[in-house]
């Protein structure tokens, strides 16, 4: 079994964040299909962001089969707006409660700055 939290490629809080911020490059980062150079606490980690067909084609390869799919940050702010979540704790504990209910609709469950993958190999 695997198990995976995958950062995806079409995180609409982030999109709107940097496009808010006039940072129009940084908000469409995720669209690359390659490594990209992200900044993170100072330094910079390349990174490479999947849909999740993407993720599982490879998978697939190596004979594993999807089992379970769920977005991750869709509707709640990611991690990295911890202080607006804080400063809006009412409103992240509905989105948390929407986000709970609609997450694992297809549509819906490729999209948010993760998706949680559940993956079988098969024998």
């Amino acid at each position: 079994m695997l198990v995976a939290s995958v950062i995806g490629r079409v995180c609409p809080w982030e999109i709107a964040v940097h496009a808010a911020r006039g940072q129009f490059a940084r908000a469409i980062v995720r669209f690359s299909r390659g490594l990209v150079p992200v900044p993170l606490e100072g330094r910079t980690v390349w990174t490479r962001y999947y849909t999740p067909r993407e993720f599982t084609q490879i998978y697939t390869l190596a004979g594993f089969r999807r089992i379970a799919l769920r977005t991750l940050g869709l509707v709640v702010p990611p991690p990295y707006l911890q202080g607006f979540a804080g400063r809006h704790l009412s409103l992240v504990a509905t989105l948390r409660r929407v986000e709970d209910a609609v997450g694992a609709w297809p549509g819906v469950r490729a999209s948010g700055d993760h998706f949680l993958i559940v993956m079988r190999k098969d024998a």
